[in-house]
């Protein structure tokens, strides 16, 4: 049985990519990583990714690591990391 949190990060992973229109395959070359590991994470065949795994997919996508667990939303709408800087620097 997959948790909920697990679904919620599988279902983010394969947003992310599919936002960039990506395969999964040339997601794994364009980014360094295997392609049989990356399909087997997104696929849940891997139920305990690494947090260093997290941070590197967080990382790829521009984003903090907790963002990977957030549940979607409907306009599926993520805020990357400069974005906040930017916002945070406007502000002053």
């Amino acid at each position: 049985m997959t948790s909920p949190t697990l679904k919620r990060l599988l279902a983010r992973l394969k947003q992310l990519r599919m936002q960039q229109g990506l395969t999964q395959e040339e997601f794994a070359d364009k980014n360094g990583i295997s392609y049989k590991y990356y399909q087997a994470v997104e696929a849940g065949r891997k139920r305990d990714p690494r947090l260093s795994t997290l941070e590197r997919f967080a990382k790829i996508h521009g984003i903090e690591v907790w963002q990977l667990l957030v549940p979607l939303s409907d306009d599926k709408t993520i805020v990357k990391k400069d974005d906040l800087k930017a916002k945070r620097s406007s502000k002053k």
